[in-house]
């Protein structure tokens, strides 16, 4: 019965179901998270011998998102995410066999260079809202800073009201995309239905037909190099999740460091890094200790660890203090 229910649904659905699309978008989502916890790992293994590959983490990524989602759409005509739930990509228009150029080109874009962009727009609103919080800004400032913060939200809230939209559209049958990147690029999802010889197939064609070793290469290369990337997009994606919990049992089951002795100056604490009056109170979850906020920021993304006590943490485990004046 199950296997009658798989059938006709594959027969009904002209198109791929939500779950689908929205299940490949979770699987891209982890890419860059399971790529900067390699980073980490490979951080704290190499001991500041690799620090010129870390100096450009987000850089490298970028390069090797670009090789990726350039190898799968030439093979698939579609992401690495996409082809890995059966989808492909079609043009809009006439549904050629091949994506376009300027398909391929805006979709690499939307793949690759624009949530690069995004990040780096993050990063710099994200200093935008600390200098905000800081008395380093002047008034005027402060004013075109709130107006950029203000630009920058409003902006955020109509894309989020567009990617309603398409959902809401896709769903209900009276859209082609569920996103409106991909109507920006021209292209629509679709179950594709590219055979991708197995691994018995390729030794038989050697073998069988006694084909030449330079002719079969390639498609060997290509079988091993995808089914390399699926395995460690899955594997990273574990280990990211476990990582995560037993950072967690770790930190709670870690005895409570002594206290430090830190200076004072008229009554207010000053910073263990910098020596200074702190500005922007944040306090470090595993250990304690409060920081200057961009101080402990460079820090832990540097070591990855508390400056004081040396347990590990990262930028996601500070917590804002407010205190009154």
């Amino acid at each position: 019965m199950a296997e009658n229910a798989l059938y006709i649904s594959s027969v009904e659905h002209a198109k791929p179901t939500i779950f689908e699309v929205i299940a490949q978008e979770s699987l891209m989502s982890t890419l860059q998270p399971s790529f900067t916890l390699l980073c980490k790992v490979l951080k704290v293994q190499s001991k500041d011998k690799l620090s010129w590959f870390f100096t450009f983490q987000e850089e490298w990524y970028v390069f090797i998102n670009f090789v990726l989602q350039n190898h799968y759409l030439h093979l698939f005509n579609g992401s690495f995410s996409e082809a890995f739930y059966g989808l492909r990509r079609i043009s809009l228009k006439n549904k050629p066999s091949k994506l376009s150029t300027y398909s391929k080109l805006m979709s690499l874009f939307c793949l690759v260079g624009l949530p690069y962009i995004t990040l780096k727009i993050k990063r710099k609103i994200e200093s935008y809202q600390l200098q905000l919080a800081t008395d380093d800004a002047s008034v005027e400032e402060k004013r075109k800073i709130r107006q950029i913060l203000l630009a920058y939200k409003s902006m955020n809230v109509l894309y989020e009201i567009s990617k309603l939209y398409y959902l809401i559209g896709y769903m209900s049958g009276h859209l082609e995309n569920h996103s409106p990147l991909l109507k920006i690029s021209g292209v629509k999802l679709v179950y594709h239905n590219i055979q991708v010889p197995s691994w018995k197939e390729l030794i038989t064609d050697y073998f069988k037909n006694k084909r030449r070793i330079s002719t079969v290469i390639l498609p060997i290369t290509l079988k091993m190099f995808s089914q390399f990337i699926e395995i460690s997009a899955f594997t990273v994606q574990f280990l990211n999740w476990w990582h995560s919990d037993e950072v967690k049992t770790k930190l709670n089951s870690l005895p409570v460091p002594p206290p430090l002795t830190v200076a004072a100056s008229n009554n207010k604490m000053l910073c263990p890094i910098c020596n200074n009056t702190i500005k922007v109170e944040v306090v470090l979850q595993c250990s304690g200790y409060v920081y200057c906020y961009r101080c402990i920021k460079e820090e832990l993304e540097k070591t990855g660890k508390c400056p004081v006590t040396n347990l590990p943490a990262g930028p996601e485990h500070l917590i804002r203090i407010y205190t009154h004046k």
